[in-house]
């Protein structure tokens, strides 16, 4: 019996049969295990062993037979303890059909066509996209995804991996986009109504009049802290789903978290000087790859716009900021004093530091999220084992804490919830009747971040103090910066990336300096020998195209009129070649005592002009003037090329 499925394949059998209950998914599963099997017999109670026992998936033994025995895509032959099941054939060709048809593997090499990339980006990019399923479910469903999703599931992806799975994102393609929404849709649907928590159906009211606690980061990110892109896919994902009548609340704890990052950013922010600030600017949105943006590269964007002049006003524009965004979706703040126990919250904050803490998470920030976790169950109330009754979900970027909660005891729904989810979730159940889907919108929260492979604004700050040492330039200083950050993608590997860690940026400054300054010297020396060689290059080419010249000269008296007179006479007879030379004769004496010396003249210069740009002065300098004066030079020699 398999171990994993293909998600994408299993994504088309639930496309097929429109599954939104129970009894669809069990079914198109039984078919995907068949269909893998090649449509041979497999047995029932060997199927139905692997759904309760590896897959975790709670269903009466009597009922799960019951419904395969119904269903008229199957072929059942009954034994005396067991019963043996296959596709109807016609059901295997239209599986096949609809998996040939839509598998998102069709897509991907397509697109990977279509832009000479590779074939072997394939595995990459449904290995990210598996990686962003599990993301997407995993606190839906908990006790079947190791399972059900490929364990091809890796976290290290190279830079170039990345960058070529988000252009796959960015493709225009309607069908692919289609694809993709619909495999993460039937995911997310899969997850709910296998997880055994009270559902068997997938509709609008599972959903319905649900109030979502902010995080600080969705408030930073929705003020422009972690790039526009970002920004502009949050402010539609909340405008959206407050047209659906959903609210949005964030608790004290929250502000307070929020005010005090803002002020102690404004702590780095005040010593960053304006040039700096310039610099990081520039550099960062001319390579978006290579930089991250946190509070410095915000702050110095506004500085550079002229939105802001100063660190204090940058505080007073986020406060301001989030005021409007406030007005503007309706957001509210949580009663001051929710009655929550402090030695709950002390437990929880303990075991989300405890398991975080490799990932530079503090106390304080675990305090914040026990605090908002428990507020959320709080508003829950006793409907916490029944996705139907559940009304409310903590909205974080932090896919750590959506994993930990679901691992977490007793919690039988994750409090937490990512910004993708809740788009896939409500965007089915809009209000809008043209049922009109943002797919572009959905795709920019699969994309990959490269943080890993980038520098954060404060730390190229830093490093602007010590490239300074060695040079005033802000040219300079944004190549020091840029070769530097660069480095991080040429170490990058399917493993991992090595960040620098061999080279700090004062050993590499000073060696990227010392570097420029041994090159300067060598193109000094060379420049000072091509400099003294110049005059040389000029004689030399004198000499040369006078000599070449004369060679053409010699050719063409002792080869070419000899030759030409001998041809004559082989088609001619002997009178008409004596008559025929004479002509030659006298026309040869004409050329030499009117055309012959302005002629090789001529020749000379042009040959003369073609050695003189070859020479590494010219290639090197572009110096038009050194043509004149070499022109100069040859006029002075005489027309003749026998002197």
């Amino acid at each position: 019996m398999q171990k994993n499925f293909n998600f994408f394949r299993l994504n088309c059998l639930l496309r097929d049969t429109k599954a939104n209950d129970f009894k669809m998914v069990i079914i198109s599963f039984v078919c995907e295990i068949i269909f893998e099997n090649d449509n041979k017999e497999m047995s029932l109670n060997e199927i139905y062993k692997f759904f309760v026992d590896d897959l975790k998936i709670k269903v009466q033994s009597d009922y799960f037979e019951n419904l395969i025995r119904e269903n008229k895509s199957f072929d059942c032959s009954t034994l005396e303890k067991d019963i043996l099941v296959k596709l109807k054939p016609e059901k295997y060709a239209k599986i096949n059909d609809t998996i040939t048809e839509g598998s998102i593997d069709i897509h991907i090499n397509l697109f990977l066509k279509e832009n000479n990339y590779p074939i072997s980006f394939l595995e990459p990019i449904l290995a990210m996209l598996y990686s962003a399923i599990y993301e997407n479910i995993s606190s839906f469903s908990t006790d079947n995804l190791k399972n059900i999703l490929s364990q091809n599931i890796s976290n290290g992806y190279s830079q170039e991996q990345i960058n070529i799975f988000n252009s796959f994102l960015d493709d225009k393609s309607h069908s692919k986009n289609t694809a993709l929404y619909a495999v993460f849709l039937k995911a997310i649907e899969f997850a709910i109504l296998t997880s055994g928590r009270g559902v068997k159906k997938f509709s609008e009211d599972i959903f319905k009049n649900k109030t979502y606690c902010l995080d600080t980061n969705i408030i930073f990110r929705l003020l422009g802290v972690g790039g526009l892109e970002r920004q502009s896919a949050l402010l539609e994902l909340v405008k959206s789903c407050v047209h659906q009548g959903i609210k949005f609340r964030y608790t004290p704890l929250t502000f307070q978290e929020f005010k005090r990052k803002i002020q102690q950013s404004v702590i780095v922010l005040s010593k960053i000087n304006q040039n700096d600030a310039n610099i990081l600017a520039e550099l960062t949105s001319e390579n978006i790859s290579l930089f991250s943006d946190d509070f410095a590269t915000h702050y110095s964007k506004l500085r550079k716009d002229k939105i802001i002049a100063t660190s204090e006003q940058y505080e007073s524009y986020m406060l301001q900021q989030f005021r409007e965004i406030e007005r503007k979706f309706g957001f509210e703040l949580g009663v001051a004093k929710p009655n929550l126990p402090e030695k709950e919250v002390n437990k929880l904050a303990k075991i989300l530091f405890d398991k975080r803490k490799q990932y530079n998470y503090t106390k304080s920030a675990s305090q914040v999220d026990a605090h908002n976790v428990l507020y959320v169950r709080k508003l829950r109330d006793a409907n916490n084992h029944n996705y139907s009754d559940v009304k409310s979900f903590y909205l974080s970027t932090d896919r750590t804490l959506n994993k930990i909660l679901g691992e977490i005891e007793k919690v039988l729904i994750p409090e937490s919830i990512l910004p993708s989810q809740l788009y896939i979730l409500h965007n089915p159940f809009s209000e809008d009747d043209t049922n009109n889907i943002d797919y572009e919108l959905f795709l920019k929260f699969l994309k990959k971040r490269s943080t890993e492979f980038q520098y954060k604004g404060k730390e190229v700050l830093t490093f602007i103090d010590e490239i300074r040492k060695y040079t005033a330039s802000e040219v300079s200083i944004k190549e020091t910066l840029y070769v530097f950050a660069n480095k991080r993608f040429e170490n990058s590997s399917n493993f991992g990336v090595t960040k620098n860690s061999n080279l700090t940026i004062k050993e590499f400054t000073e060696t990227y300096f010392d570097k420029k300054l041994i090159d300067a010297d060598i193109y000094k020396e060379k420049l000072d020998v091509i400099y003294k060689n110049r005059d040389n290059e000029v004689n030399k080419a004198l000499s040369q195209s006078k000599n070449i010249t004369r060679i053409i000269d010699i050719l063409i008296i002792a080869v070419f009129i000899p030759v030409a007179g001998m041809l004559l006479g082989k088609l001619f007879d002997k009178e008409i070649f004596v008559s025929g030379i004479i002509v030659v004769i006298l026309e040869v004496m004409k050329y030499a005592l009117q055309i012959h010396i302005k002629f090789m003249h001529s020749l000379w210069q042009k040959i003369f002009l073609l050695q003189i740009k070859n020479t590494n002065y010219f290639k090197l300098m572009k110096d038009l003037s050194f043509i004149d004066e070499s022109l100069d030079k040859f006029n002075n020699l005489g027309k003749s090329i026998w002197k």
